[in-house]
């Protein structure tokens, strides 16, 4: 019964473990996809103001 209870708390353990690993990295991909659009969100602006700037400056 001991043997029984002990396997079953290292088995926990190791799934804690495991999802706690999984979260970690799903935090990581989910908080680097925000930056890229975030970045990309950015430049789209900064190619529009620089787009915006160029024409006027050609119109006279």
């Amino acid at each position: 019964m001991i043997q029984l209870c002990m396997s079953h708390n290292i088995e926990f353990k190791k799934q804690k473990q495991t999802k706690n690993f999984f979260q970690l990295v799903s935090i990581h991909i989910f908080s680097n996809i925000n930056e890229i659009l975030i970045n990309s969100a950015i430049s789209k602006c900064t190619m529009q103001n620089a787009h915006h700037r160029n024409y006027a400056f050609l119109s006279g």
